[in-house]
């Protein structure tokens, strides 16, 4: 279970802050699937707090932009807030 929190957050903080030029905390590559595990050295504690930030973030880039702006995303695929 704290893998899958582990990669909503990621999926998160990397969504709303990096597809519109905000500042993320490192995020893990999802290729080798790093983002669904939990390591040993995480405790589910820390993994949930990341989890709180990112929401937090996230929340802030939705108040702070309108429903028309634009970023890019990970694919380098033009992204709207819609």
């Amino acid at each position: 279970m704290p893998g899958l929190v582990k990669h909503l957050a990621g999926a998160e903080h990397g969504w709303f802050c990096w597809t519109f030029g905000r500042p993320t905390e490192p995020l893990r590559d999802p290729a080798d699937g790093a983002d669904l595990r939990a390591e040993p050295d995480e405790p589910a504690a820390g993994i949930v707090a990341f989890y709180g930030r990112a929401r937090k973030d996230a929340d802030r880039v939705i108040s702070e932009l309108g429903m028309e702006e634009t970023g890019t995303a990970w694919s380098g695929q033009t992204a709207s807030m819609r």
